[in-house]
């Protein structure tokens, strides 16, 4: 066993509200629909970028939508940021992979600081403890690979060297 390449230094809660959705509960029937909006933001930035070792500061905003239909007992919205650090595990990896490595993990670290936190309030209210669904955070690295390829191409197109953005990403879907 040895440490992993990327450890999260930091996850901070800036905001979690856990509350009683609009949903019937408790469900009367065994089998109850799954269905509940998921909005999810997403932002990284550069801290540090060196040879082998490189920090970044991400934020992650997460919100439920339960409707009348659903199964789920409760409504979360969240802010939770954290500081990242990668040490550079193979010598094939560029900036752009490791950042995006950084924000799949740390993404993935975040939300399950998340997941913890909200079945440790329901576990205290009246509706009993509520797990969120596991999620995979795969697109947004696919998203900073390709967005950085696009503008690496943009900038040797105009003959300025590219320069790393926070990124913002949205999802909403129904489960």
């Amino acid at each position: 066993m040895q440490l992993s390449p990327i450890q999260l230094l930091e996850a901070n809660f800036e905001h979690i509200s856990v509350a009683p959705s609009k949903s019937d509960w408790p469900k009367k029937t065994q089998k109850a629909e799954f269905s509940m909006e998921i909005n999810f933001e997403f932002g990284i930035a550069v801290i540090r970028e060196d040879n082998d070792e490189f920090e970044y500061l991400l934020q992650i905003k997460y919100k439920t939508v339960a409707d009348k239909r659903s199964s789920h007992p409760y409504s979360v919205d969240a802010e939770l940021s954290g500081r990242v650090r990668v040490t550079r595990f193979a010598e094939t990896q560029t900036p752009l992979n490791i950042k995006a490595t950084a924000a799949v993990t740390g993404c993935s670290m975040l939300y399950g600081s998340l997941r913890e936190m909200v079945a440790l309030i329901s576990g205290r209210c009246a509706r009993g403890a509520w797990l969120l669904p596991t999620m995979t955070f795969a697109e947004i690295g696919r998203d900073i690979e390709r967005d950085g390829k696009i503008e690496a191409a943009a900038a040797l197109s105009e003959s300025k060297p590219a320069r790393a953005r926070p990124k913002a990403k949205k999802i909403a879907s129904k489960q």
